[in-house]
């Protein structure tokens, strides 16, 4: 008799959670858009605009401003976007010193003219808290140059795989750091610069040249190009052996 009044009893639990559960819907609406995502340049592709936004200054989303500095940050960004051509895509028409009064009493450069808007720059996005984080992203690589020339999308990739010690995880550790600097001392050594910042160099962000050996060693320690190392890399075996491009030999 005590069994069945458990068993009718757990029975009954049973269908209410699974009323409830039946109850449940998930979240409507779209996830939130990264700033690349807002905006429109005629012939620009998404990685060109993800591109122009790093190197404006806005975050990687949305909602990963500092709040100290979102005022300036965002007016400065959003300028810096419409200087470089961009127009907002969804709101074409959209000033945020003309609607944001906040921004109007705070930020210096909405009482100025477009042309005082920060420029973009390559500095800023190799260096941008995404591309450190992301370092294998498509948009957090460098446009390399050597002799003036700049390099096509894909010389430019071997290149940088003939010269590549990053295995594409986060840049999360101070051994994927140095991994990424002992890549550009390669390139360097081989006679490359970045396109756009001639005298980038990843060391020179923050207290690197204090805290990394590497930051201290002549460019003549750093390794030579190898073809080995690009048909071996990680990219090639594992990550995007489709590429046959950029992966053979």
């Amino acid at each position: 008799m005590e069994l069945s009044k458990y068993k009718a009893v757990g029975f009954l639990l049973v269908i209410s959670l699974l009323l409830m559960g039946a109850k449940c819907q998930p979240l409507k609406g779209s996830p939130p858009k990264d700033n690349h995502e807002y905006w429109y340049k005629a012939g620009s592709t998404e990685i060109e605009r993800r591109e122009a936004s790093l190197e404006c200054g806005f975050k990687a989303s949305q909602y990963d401003y500092a709040s100290h500095d979102y005022n300036v940050n965002d007016v400065n960004s959003f300028k810096c976007m419409q200087k470089a051509g961009f127009v907002d895509g969804g709101e074409p028409e959209y000033d945020p010193c003309k609607t944001v009064k906040r921004y109007r009493e705070t930020v210096l450069l909405c009482s100025k003219p477009l042309s005082a808007a920060p420029d973009r720059s390559v500095e800023r996005r190799l260096d941008h808290v995404a591309c450190r984080r992301y370092a294998g992203s498509p948009a957090c690589q460098p446009h390399w140059k050597k002799n003036g020339v700049v390099l096509s999308p894909l010389a430019s990739k071997r290149a940088n795989l003939e010269c590549s010690f990053y295995d594409y995880k986060q840049w999360d550790s101070a051994e994927n750091i140095t991994d990424i600097i002992k890549g550009y001392n390669c390139m360097f050594k081989a006679g490359f610069e970045v396109d756009g910042a001639p005298n980038y160099h990843p060391c020179n962000f923050g207290d690197r040249k204090r805290t990394l050996p590497i930051c201290s060693l002549p460019l003549s320690d750093a390794a030579e190009p190898s073809i080995e190392r690009r048909l071996n890399h990680r990219f090639c075996y594992e990550l995007h052996p489709e590429d046959k491009e950029a992966c053979q030999p």
